[in-house]
């Protein structure tokens, strides 16, 4: 996201110089926050927790709804209009899209048990916070493998030089509605 740090708040924004790279760029960033928690949940002390969760809750709540937004709202409504049906993206970005929303069911209930620890609490069921977090780095793990081996780079080779710049743009004004 230091993409962004330097746009201006006057509406000026600097262009995305690669938006499939700053998408590939995030699912790494999703991979980090994903061995972070899985390696949080693996300690039985919680202070570690504690420590990180800001960062985590941050990723969670801002980060993790932007990304998503700009798959669901930009890239996959471009990758429908620019691919053929015998490359068969329908099902599979109709799956990934389904996938989003478990992702947001998860991340919301591991949000509430991060905002307890973050506060000092422990969250109400320590099994449960452990479980969803489990499902949720293996949802996406599995995830991005579909969309870092399939989706982008058919995003590379479909989407023109026009649409990559559309795409950037909205993604940097997403990020400047939030700063």
């Amino acid at each position: 996201m230091s993409q962004t740090a330097g746009a201006e708040k006057s509406g000026d924004i600097s262009p995305l110089p690669d938006p499939i790279d700053f998408i590939l760029h995030e699912h790494d960033r999703q991979v980090e926050i994903c061995d972070a928690l899985e390696t949080l949940i693996s300690v039985l002390d919680l202070e570690p927790v504690r420590a990180r969760a800001g960062a985590l809750l941050h990723f969670l709540t801002v980060d993790l709804p932007l990304h998503i937004e700009d798959e669901e709202l930009d890239l996959f409504p471009l990758l429908r209009a620019r691919c053929e049906p015998s490359d068969e993206m329908a099902e599979v970005l109709d799956q990934l899209t389904l996938e989003h929303e478990e992702d947001r069911e998860l991340a919301s209930v591991i949000v509430a048990d991060l905002t307890a620890l973050r506060d000092g609490r422990e969250p109400s069921h320590m099994v449960r916070f452990h479980s969803n977090v489990r499902a949720f780095c293996e949802l996406q793990r599995r995830h991005l493998i579909w969309e870092n081996r399939l989706v982008l780079p058919l995003a590379r080779g479909q989407l023109s030089v026009a649409d990559k710049a559309d795409l950037g743009q909205r993604m940097i004004a997403r990020r400047a509605v939030g700063s």
